[in-house]
């Protein structure tokens, strides 16, 4: 095992659990408080803890792009909190309009809850996979829904984000480690 595999960013990683459907806010949110919530539901993945990850601008492109439901009374609910942390975390890997391409999909064949709880699963079954140099056991088969065609493009994307992630973090542990002999 190497010296990255123990670390401290290695643990942080196989220890994230991506907050279900359910275990979002049942409040309908401001932008600030959307904001807040996917920056730092997500910031694990950021090696620039300063980085802005998610602005007001960008969630009012996703809405001027159709790719967001509009706010209702400037707040934002359940689901369009879902979408956005998923639209945050795909951006990284994909284009507006593949995303566009990929929610649709998803959203023609099943409810938003059902899509978004996979994508969850996803990512942590990702990253267990990636983190610790595994075969991809893939989420456990439930269905249609696991081995449709929409699952694939859905697993593909996230294994995509979660391996940038990887190289990501191996270069700022390197980086770290380089500062540490100077």
């Amino acid at each position: 095992m190497t010296e990255f595999e123990r670390s401290q960013i290695v643990e942080e990683m196989l220890s994230f659990h991506f907050p279900r459907y359910e275990e979002l806010p049942r409040l309908d949110l401001y932008m600030d408080q959307v904001l807040s919530v996917v920056c730092e539901t997500l910031s694990v993945f950021y090696v620039n803890k300063n980085e802005k990850i998610l602005t007001a601008s960008m969630v009012n492109n996703y809405v001027k792009q159709k790719v967001l439901p509009p706010p209702k009374a400037k707040r934002y609910n359940t689901s369009q909190l879902a979408y956005l942390l998923a639209l945050t975390v795909l951006k990284q890997v994909l284009s507006i309009g593949e995303i566009s391409q990929l929610i649709q999909y998803q959203s023609d064949h099943f409810p938003l809850k059902e899509t978004y709880n996979r994508f969850c699963d996803e990512m942590e079954a990702a990253i267990q996979t990636v983190f610790r140099k595994e075969a991809y056991a893939g989420v456990e088969e439930d269905g249609v829904f696991a081995s449709s065609q929409g699952a694939e493009l859905l697993r593909a994307a996230v294994l995509s984000f979660i391996n940038k992630i990887y190289v990501q973090k191996c270069l700022q542990f390197e980086t770290q480690e380089l500062k540490k002999e100077e």
